[in-house]
């Protein structure tokens, strides 16, 4: 007998055939929310002239500097594809490379205050939140992502 989880209190597998706990149910709304996810995310950012990378790199480097590699090992892209990106960006006079103070021979990416704006523009910001944080209690959200988290790691393929 096949299982996709065990419960927290008890511990004890619960069987995939389980009222509730369908295997072929569960990805189905993973993948329509996936889905429904990327269409609001591609049609909120067009309007905001970023491509769904361009965002994820600004909402990375809000946070600090970032190097290349660090950029494209968490954006899951080669490090090719994440200098071209960080071209644009730059190009657009939304982030800007500088030296890297603690090894000379390296390079951050770093926000520019154009790009810091781009992020924090009327409708932005408000539309990712109002699309899952106003849904879903604090609590909620940990459990969700514990949960997607396990299953992702757990998953074979």
């Amino acid at each position: 007998m096949q299982t996709v989880e065990t419960t927290e209190a008890s511990d004890q597998p619960v069987p995939c055939g389980a009222p509730g706990a369908s295997l072929p149910e569960t990805f189905e709304l993973i993948t329509s929310i996936a889905k429904r996810l990327a269409n609001f995310e591609s049609r909120t950012l067009r309007e905001s002239g970023l491509t769904p990378t361009q965002f994820f790199v600004l909402t990375q480097l809000a946070e600090h500097e970032v190097s290349l590699a660090g950029l494209a090992s968490a954006a899951g892209c080669a490090r090719a594809t994440m200098t071209g990106i960080a071209d644009t960006l730059e190009r657009n006079g939304l982030a800007q490379r500088i030296p890297n103070p603690a090894d000379r021979r390296g390079i951050l990416v770093r926000l520019t205050d154009t790009g810091r704006s781009r992020l924090a523009s009327p409708g932005l910001a408000e539309a990712f939140g109002s699309c899952c944080c106003d849904i879903l209690t604090a609590e909620e959200a940990s459990e969700l992502a514990r949960l997607l988290t396990k299953l992702s790691g757990a998953l074979p393929f």
